[in-house]
């Protein structure tokens, strides 16, 4: 009898042990699954696969808003990218989590350093300087900051921008551009940009141009049936970005184009920015070219720009008026195939 206890004893303590060792080998599973997206965006980020550290860094914050290294790893991927803006908000998460962190505050001034805004620059050393007084480096940041605003000054000099270009001067290659860099055919997974637009600064696409006041219009010299036109008291800015040029385009009098062009790197790349953070990360199809895309149900989107002439240009499309001019051209076509030869 005895010994019948004693076995069965011994039968129970290796059932607990394996028991246990189950837990724990379920618990470590778990935890490995939990911090997955933010090991998996480091891993990627070394790789140097940034879309995909990118989705990772964003879905470790999705689950967790206060997870700052996902945060500050985020930033440093934007800023890699030359996406200064973007890359300025992120650090500016970090330090919302923790304001202690000295070196995001660094980061955001020297973002600002490279985007020619020295004022607001001066702002976050100037902020270094009240939490650590000792810190050399942001003194001397500072003072870098401080000579480029008194340079600004004594030669009243500011970032060129050309005077706005009349209808006369546009250039007929914008509808040339927007046919190149923004295909209307599209599969149905491509729809996802967010606040996609149903027009541009308070028109509606589709918007007959006779309700409208203060257009300056102009016939286009290749299709009579598309017209140029500026409005009246716009204003040519964006963000921080200066613009040369809105242009509003129409077919048959219907509302269906904003064309919208910078002229220097530094506005195309404080445009850029504002796009990016208003309708998400745009398409590149070349990684090699300037030139990005969205597709959505109601508009179409392309940016895009010009190394040799330093001229950006974004252009917002009426999805269903692109596709009726499509529509279009291919009965010409066709009509012109029966009739031609």
């Amino acid at each position: 009898m005895k010994k019948w206890l004693i076995v069965l004893m011994c039968l129970m303590i290796v059932g607990c042990a394996q028991t246990k060792k189950e837990k724990k080998e379920s618990f470590e599973g778990e935890k490995t699954i939990v911090k997955s997206h933010y090991e998996k965006g480091k891993d990627y980020l070394k790789e140097g696969f940034d879309i995909d550290a990118e989705r990772e860094f964003k879905k470790a914050i999705e689950e967790n808003p206060e997870d700052i290294n996902a945060h500050w790893h985020l930033a440093w991927l934007y800023k890699k990218q030359n996406y200064t803006y973007m890359a300025i908000e992120e650090f500016k998460e970090v330090i919302r989590i923790n304001p202690h962190i000295i070196k995001a505050r660094y980061e955001i001034g020297k973002c600002y350093l490279s985007r020619g805004d020295y004022e607001t620059a001066k702002i976050q050393f100037q902020e270094i300087l009240r939490i650590k007084p000792e810190e050399q480096k942001a003194q001397e940041l500072l003072d870098k900051a401080d000579k480029a605003i008194e340079a600004n000054k004594l030669a009243k000099k500011e970032i060129p921008a050309r005077p706005p270009l009349t209808i006369q001067q546009m250039p007929p290659q914008l509808i040339v551009i927007g046919e190149s860099i923004l295909p209307t055919v599209k599969s149905p997974t491509e729809l996802t940009f967010k606040n996609e637009p149903d027009g541009f600064r308070g028109i509606k696409w589709g918007t007959d141009i006779s309700t409208l006041s203060g257009m300056t219009c102009a016939a286009n010299p290749f299709d009579s049936n598309i017209k140029f036109c500026t409005r009246k008291n716009d204003r040519l800015q964006i963000g921080k970005a200066k613009l040369s040029a809105i242009v509003y385009q129409f077919y048959k009098d219907k509302f269906y184009i904003v064309a919208i062009s910078t002229n220097n790197p530094i506005n195309f790349d404080a445009l850029k920015d504002v796009v990016f953070v208003k309708f998400g990360d745009g398409r590149q199809p070349n990684k090699y070219i300037k030139r990005w895309v969205w597709f959505g149900d109601m508009a179409n989107i392309g940016l895009e720009y010009n190394e040799s002439s330093q001229t950006g240009t974004l252009l917002i499309f009426s999805q269903k008026i692109s596709l009726q001019i499509e529509e279009v051209k291919k009965q010409e076509a066709k009509e012109g195939a029966e009739k031609g030869f």
